[in-house]
């Protein structure tokens, strides 16, 4: 969330049992993140809270399993 509080989008690995789907983190806020969803060609919002309990279901699979962060972002 850092990252995409700094303008760099980060390329996340969600999934249910295995990774499986690759989104797009664009932006994040105190009401949660906006992330690009490739399949439905969407911009898709988690919210806080969803974020929270660390629930992507809204992206299509249920959880992230890895994110891509270039070093010297943070």
């Amino acid at each position: 969330m850092a990252a995409a509080r700094r303008g760099y989008p980060v390329p996340m690995l969600i999934g249910d049992l295995i990774p499986r789907h690759y989104v797009l983190l664009l932006a994040s806020d105190r009401y949660g993140a906006l992330f690009f969803e490739p399949t439905a060609d969407e911009i898709r919002r988690v919210t806080s809270s969803e974020l929270a309990r660390r629930d992507f279901g809204a992206l299509g699979y249920p959880s992230l399993k890895g994110a891509l962060i270039a070093a010297g972002v943070l």
